[in-house]
């Protein structure tokens, strides 16, 4: 509609210049001014004000100088800023009744209609009526004219306010101490409710002066992490920098906790856009404010900024050497979050009872057993249960850590775990997952790839192809809300899209295979395009099998048996040896799991031929010895 009026506006303006004798006012009507449109400052009345029927009235110039900067990249899903409302009075003192009466019934919908970016797409029901209904007053487009699209429009971006709110409400401000997350209730609802956006100027000027700018720092912090948990990639990246734009006004004051808590979630919404070194800026000053005010911060405020930690650190797969000490941590907050389960616990984590050591390898299933039943029973119903599908898959994660550590890589336990990671990405709650859990799909997936990689009579292993078929459509669904996935996990994708292609192929020969007997046999491996492709490229898989030292092994003339077994022995044999058998940190596109270095003193001499599956749990509760000490 505009548009179309600035183009009419730009006619008459060039009619206007050939008229030999006009006059016009020094500067635009209030009209005009009021709905951002071209004017051409005819007197008595202008162009626009003659046309709309609407009565023309000029202000007295004012003195040059500078003026109250207007928010015109306000976001309207925030709280407001202060506006110069005095200004606003006094035009309404100098315009006769009727025109403002006119002007405030178009006043929120008229600036809704200038805001560019992100005011302009953010129109609630309400003030999207009213818009259509002004515009069939006063101009001559007719109701019909709005056409589906734009309702349409106007609904999923209130749908996107309410799921934001519930985002906040149910998962990320759950967790807040109760002192800030009442404060933050009553802010956030202000801020994504439909009265913020038409309240009075008065009201809001009274209601920004009883924030403070920690508490208006984390509230954008915390819009900006619950607007990227969605997907709003604009949104949450204008949030981001409007909380650290207001936190830099109070960067100093490090001993206020609503700061520090800025910090945290500031480092969090980094880590998801796979930029490691400006999270751990912001993480640090959280971990010297832990140093510094330790003795003058509560309990809660301390537990709550150090779980938070936790999990930003596990989401950059930084400070490997305190891995083991961060598992440990993350397993102590689900025994002090779950009580009810009844499981002894101490600072290191398990207790070490008299008992024999699998007995503290009970406690640790009967955890993992009983979340993943209160899981299946209640996942969809609650969204606070989704921290429940994050500490089920770092327990697994912790698992095949373990396991390959102490080369039981092609161990069940293994794809058991794995199976068990990809199972939680079908669960539709998943799709509010926070970044972290996107190093467990990581693993999951690469143990899923080399199963089906190494062994290509896989390809018949209908289960094993849907779960990779999985682990992919979870990546990609991360993709699209973490920036870290494409930086991070691009080359895993793409490696992954094109296994599943040549599985697919795979499939359709062996149907025609079957349906046609007098073809050729196709299970012969030799003649598939994937095995010409691995044999004539070994680095196809190798950042996530192998180092490319050890593929001639693998890939060489000699395919017998005992040749398999010999190399296989030779991988185990040199587990504690300085070669990495995982590839280099430099070329593997997956992070290294060389991250329990420290429990190199608890490792074990392991002889895989003859095993039974009794003897291989044993070894790998005997594995976890150093993990819970």
């Amino acid at each position: 509609m505009i548009n179309e009026e600035e183009v009419q506006v730009g006619k008459l303006s060039n009619s206007l210049r050939e008229q030999p004798i006009e006059q016009f006012s020094a500067i635009a009507c209030v009209q005009c001014r009021k709905g951002h449109r071209k004017c051409d400052k005819k007197l008595p009345n202008c162009s626009n004000c003659k046309r709309l029927g609407k009565e023309c009235s000029y202000r007295s110039p004012k003195k040059r100088g500078p003026q109250p900067k207007k928010g015109g990249d306000e976001n309207p899903l925030a709280i407001p800023e202060l506006h110069n409302h005095e200004e606003e009075e006094e035009e309404d003192s100098v315009i006769p009744e009727d025109a403002q009466s006119n002007m405030r019934k178009r006043k929120h919908t008229e600036s809704n209609e200038i805001r560019p970016n992100i005011d302009s797409e953010f129109v609630t029901p309400g003030a999207a009526t009213s818009y259509g209904t002004d515009s069939a007053e006063n101009t001559s487009i007719s109701p019909k004219e709005i056409t589906i699209d734009q309702s349409a429009t106007r609904l999923s971006e209130e749908y996107i306010k309410k799921l934001c709110f519930d985002v906040y409400k149910e998962i990320v401000g759950d967790s807040l101490p109760v002192n800030q997350r009442s404060k933050m209730d009553k802010l956030m609802s202000h801020s994504l409710s439909n009265s913020s956006v038409v309240t009075g100027a008065v009201k809001k000027k009274k209601f920004m002066h009883e924030i403070d700018v920690p508490d208006l720092a984390l509230l954008y912090a915390l819009q900006s992490v619950c607007f990227q948990r969605i997907g709003q990639h604009d949104l949450s990246k204008q949030l981001y920098q409007r909380s650290r734009q207001t936190v830099s006004t109070v960067f100093d004051n490090i001993t206020d906790f609503n700061v520090v808590c800025s910090y945290a979630y500031l480092s969090s919404y980094l880590v998801g856009e796979g930029d490691f070194l400006g999270a751990k800026f912001y993480l640090n000053s959280v971990l010297f404010y832990l140093e510094q005010q330790k003795h003058n911060t509560s309990e809660t405020d301390s537990s709550f900024l150090k779980g938070l930690t936790t999990v930003i650190h596990l989401a950059m797969e930084e400070d490997k050497a305190q891995c083991c000490f961060l598992l440990n941590r993350l397993l102590s907050l689900i025994i002090h979050n779950h009580p009810e389960l009844n499981i002894e616990s101490s600072e290191n984590g398990f207790i070490v009872c008299e008992e024999e050591l699998s007995e503290k390898m009970k406690k640790l299933d009967l955890l993992t057993t009983s979340l993943s039943t209160s899981c299946t029973d209640t996942l969809c119903s609650s969204k606070k249960d989704l921290s429940k599908i994050v500490y089920l898959m770092y327990l697994d994660t912790m698992r095949i850590k373990v396991l390959e550590k102490h080369g039981l890589k092609d161990s069940i336990q293994v794809k058991e775990a794995a199976d068990r990671i990809t199972s939680l990405t079908r669960i539709p709650t998943f799709e509010l997952a926070p970044v972290i859990v996107i190093r467990s799909l990581a693993i999951a997936a690469r143990v899923h790839y080399n199963l089906l990689v190494k062994d290509l009579a896989a390809y018949q292993d209908d289960m094993l192809v849907r779960a990779l078929s999985d682990d992919l459509k979870a990546l990609k669904l991360l993709g699209t809300k973490y920036e870290v996935v494409k930086t991070r996990f691009q080359q895993l994708i793409r490696d992954i899209e094109l296994l599943l292609e040549q599985a697919e192929l795979f499939k359709v020969q062996r149907h025609n295979t079957t349906s046609n007997p007098n073809t050729n046999n196709l299970n012969n491996f030799d003649n598939t395009d994937v095995f010409s492709m691995i044999n004539s490229n070994p680095n196809f898989y190798t950042p996530y099998l192998y180092s490319q030292d050890m593929m001639p092994l693998m890939l060489g003339a000699n395919n017998s048996t005992a040749h398999t077994d010999q190399t296989l022995q030779h991988f185990l044999n040199n587990t504690n040896n300085n070669n990495n058998i995982f590839g280099s940190s430099t070329n593997a596109f997956l992070p290294s799991f060389d991250a329990f270095a420290a429990m190199n003193d608890h490792t074990f001499a392991m002889n895989v031929n003859g095993t039974s599956l009794q003897q291989n749990n044993l070894d790998f509760l005997d594995s976890l010895n150093g993990l819970f000490q």
